[in-house]
């Protein structure tokens, strides 16, 4: 009898047997194996990984070649590195495992071992196709809508509330489902989504803290505060509710105040991610404050903190973030000479560092950059000249020099050919919105533009960079046409 054929044998015993709907078969040779994996499951749900990730392990123990649960174990942990490690372990047994356990398991190793969303999205989108009625499968093509692939949250909501119908009980989909709604601006439904969220939970800080993201997007910043300090009341020491609170401080242009709440996180126990997000909350509040120089030095920090190794969290990322947005930061605060220098660090780190193929990548940007500097000294039509030579494919211009020609053509006054390339993007990130208001109000359609404009100055996000952007050139803008 082969082995593959000894796995099959177990499949109609070990099924993921809470899960409503269709049943996802799991492979496993050890009835105790799949007993943890269950445990795990349902602890995963309820959001106590810690337990879930000791119980997964649990699992591999009995049985090594457990490949669902080697996945499972690898969501559950914050360090990239482990994450890694584990996926690696499912993938060595993916030619032994269901239809359904191999599309997830891919997907996921798609996305978290290789960098590939839109494989992750296709995988997702097969399990679903293959599962429409397992609440599990819906919810992750759902997520993959959200997250990756088309990024759309319309098609997100359907498929969480498909999840929800099929299993209630599937606590991780209320969550998505309310930031779904939020990206919408649905903001009653999302808060209907996380009051679901909370009897299902009650005790959890998880879901008042989304409670209280809700508000802040609204604009409603007492309330926000008022629902973060109930988080803390439930956990001292989470995180996010710092985040939170410093967004709303920094929305209430309370700065000082926003960035000592983000300093309260450097002494907490935080996950990789959240260690992502303190770093750009800080970098977020200078430019809130229009302080870009302060936020350059806080990104030069973030780097200095993985050469002199006081942290040991995703030191690539870091490194090369910290040099992008530098970069970034300085160019259009019209600091060219430091931005030149910046980019040639950036490119040496990555020479250095990464793979030829980052390298060259980065190397491409030159052209680009050498560009804005010509902008940043109103030499626009030698910008003009090096933009037509950057290009991907022949006459072919990347997305950040089309924003940028057309920001040279703004400044000379030729506003509705702005307009036409700025519309021409496959979509517009909110700080390119930023310049299509502007386009559109040179161009005399002053109402649809400043309508625009007060919408980005609407917008509340946590600790995003493009926004924090975005605002500051709104202002400008509406200084300029008051």
């Amino acid at each position: 009898m082969t082995k593959k054929f000894i796995l099959l044998t177990h499949l109609a015993i070990f099924c993921v047997a809470h899960v409503y709907g269709q049943h996802i078969p799991i492979t496993t040779r050890s009835e105790r194996a799949s007993a943890y994996y269950e445990q795990a499951d349902s602890l995963e749900n309820i959001l106590e990984n810690d337990k879930a990730k000791a119980l997964y392990l649990k699992a591999v123990v009995e049985d090594s070649s457990f490949a669902l649960a080697w996945m499972r174990a690898a969501m559950t942990v914050d360090d990239y590195a482990d994450r890694k490690k584990y996926l690696a372990e499912a993938m060595k047994y993916l030619a032994d495992v269901s239809e359904g356990e191999r599309l997830w398991i891919a997907a996921r190793n798609a996305f978290y071992g290789n960098g590939e969303e839109d494989e992750e999205f296709e995988n997702f989108q097969q399990l679903q196709k293959l599962y429409p009625e397992n609440a599990r499968s819906n919810y992750l093509f759902g997520y993959a809508n959200r997250h990756h692939g088309q990024s759309n949250d319309s098609m997100a909501v359907y498929y969480f509330k498909r999840a929800i119908k099929l299993n209630p009980k599937l606590a991780v989909a209320y969550n998505e489902l309310c930031y779904a709604h939020l990206e919408l601006k649905e903001y009653e439904e999302a808060k209907n989504a996380i009051e679901a969220y909370i009897k299902l939970i009650p005790n959890h800080p998880n879901p008042y803290d989304s409670y209280a993201e809700i508000f802040m997007r609204m604009g409603k910043h007492a309330q926000s505060i008022a629902a973060y300090q109930k988080v803390l009341e439930l956990d001292p020491n989470y995180a996010w509710a710092y985040m939170g609170l410093a967004a709303n401080y920094n929305y209430l242009s309370e700065f000082a105040k926003a960035r000592r709440h983000l300093r309260i996180c450097d002494t907490l126990a935080l996950s990789d991610y959240q260690y992502r997000h303190m770093w750009k909350g800080t970098v977020v509040s200078y430019i809130e404050e229009d302080l870009i120089d302060s936020a350059v030095v806080t990104l030069r920090r973030q780097r200095q903190a993985v050469v002199d190794k006081i942290h040991h969290r995703e030191p690539v990322f870091h490194l090369f973030y910290g040099y992008k947005r530098a970069v970034r930061l300085l160019f259009e605060a019209g600091n060219t000479i430091d931005g030149m220098n910046e980019y040639e660090q950036w490119l040496t780190f990555c020479k250095d560092s990464l793979k030829t193929t980052t390298y060259e990548r980065i190397e491409l940007l030159r052209p680009y950059y050498e560009a804005f500097g010509a902008y940043n000294q109103k030499d626009n039509a030698l910008a003009i000249e090096i933009l037509n030579m950057h290009a991907e494919a022949p006459g072919e211009l990347t997305k950040e020099a089309k924003v940028l020609k057309a920001r040279i053509l703004l400044a000379q006054g030729e506003s509705l050919e702005a307009c036409e390339i700025l519309e021409a993007l496959p979509e517009m990130d909110v700080y390119e919105q930023s310049w299509y208001a502007a386009a559109l109000i040179q161009v005399g359609e002053k109402e649809q533009g400043k309508k625009l404009l007060l919408n980005i100055i609407d917008m509340k996000e946590l600790n995003n960079i493009d926004l924090a952007l975005a605002r500051q050139h709104v202002r400008r803008v509406l200084q300029a046409n008051d």
